[in-house]
């Protein structure tokens, strides 16, 4: 398939800042949000509607479910990231117009971060987190990095360890958050033979064999299954030219990591709910929080 294919997924990024900014106090949602209206080509009718509107409907479960599963995954990615020294160096794949970059730049500069995706969604990012940095007077991080990755392309993998890892110096931690779900059986398969072969050549030797983190494994099946969510996912497979391919169980999941070389852990998120800023916007209740937690549980998946 043509990387232009690719791209259109990058549309639903808009989505994901302007669900963050509306409905959480995530770290720079919010400049993040407002610079993406500037730049983006296209904006879904949605993001155009004033707060008061969009926050009617946070007591809607649908609404509640999505704008809180955002933030659970996200900080789901990070329990694990926080418990790195800075020894490691982090590569985002499909990072989108994700906060986490900023975030790390502003809190822990000395952590390598290698930001990539494709070459246009990239650029926008570039532009956004440039801007936010210097209207904010922020010191930018020697160590924030930018690169062009198609993530399904090994020799594009081999690329960027020529470019940071030759050396095989550094302990390594890829992620992605949201970018599963719009990729085929098939390409999940290809995208973790890429990472393998990425961490078998690149990572540090006799230190690590590098660290693949992704709450994109969640199982979301009773979800999936309501006829509103059948609804919105139809809408959604239409606007990016994707099918979406979930797991159906956990089982599924490891079968499927572990046929790569992988072995499995998925991390509890029970101590994450007291830093879900989501839960006064939405009017969340406890079995609401519980339920996101579970869901979206990062999977942390290392060579064998």
């Amino acid at each position: 398939m043509a990387q232009r294919d690719y791209a259109k997924i990058s549309i639903t990024a808009i989505g994901v800042a302007f669900a963050r900014a509306r409905f959480t106090c995530m770290p720079f949602v919010e400049e993040i949000f407002e610079k993406a209206r500037k730049y983006a080509d296209k904006m879904p009718f949605y993001t155009r509607l004033p707060k008061r509107i969009t926050r009617a409907g946070n007591g809607i479960a649908r609404v509640a479910g999505f704008g809180s599963g955002l933030e659970a995954r996200y900080l789901s990615t990070n329990l694990f990231l926080e418990s790195l020294d800075d020894s490691w160096t982090i590569v985002e794949i499909a990072s989108g117009i994700s906060p986490r970059s900023l975030e790390w730049s502003d809190k822990r500069p000395g952590v390598q971060y290698i930001e990539t995706d494709l070459p246009g969604m990239l650029a926008t990012k570039q532009r956004i987190f440039n801007e936010i940095v210097a209207e904010k007077g922020m010191t930018e991080s020697p160590n924030h990095h930018f690169m062009e990755l198609n993530a399904l392309d090994p020799e594009a993998w081999n690329r960027l360890g020529q470019a940071y890892f030759v050396s095989r110096a550094a302990n390594v931690v890829v992620i992605n958050e949201g970018l599963l779900s719009y990729f085929s059986r098939d390409e999940k398969v290809r995208l973790r033979d890429s990472i393998a072969g990425f961490f078998r050549n690149f990572a540090a030797e006799g230190a690590s064999e590098g660290a693949w983190v992704s709450p994109d494994f969640a199982n979301l099946v009773k979800r999936r299954n309501s006829q509103p969510s059948k609804w919105a996912r139809k809408r959604a497979e239409a606007r990016v030219g994707r099918l979406y391919d979930r797991f159906n169980n956990l089982e599924e999941v490891v079968a499927l990591l572990e046929a790569g070389g992988f072995r499995c852990e998925f991390l509890p998120n029970d101590v994450l709910k007291d830093r879900m800023t989501c839960i006064s916007y939405l009017k969340l209740k406890p079995d609401q929080i519980e339920r996101e937690l579970h869901q979206h549980q990062a999977l942390v998946a290392k060579l064998a």
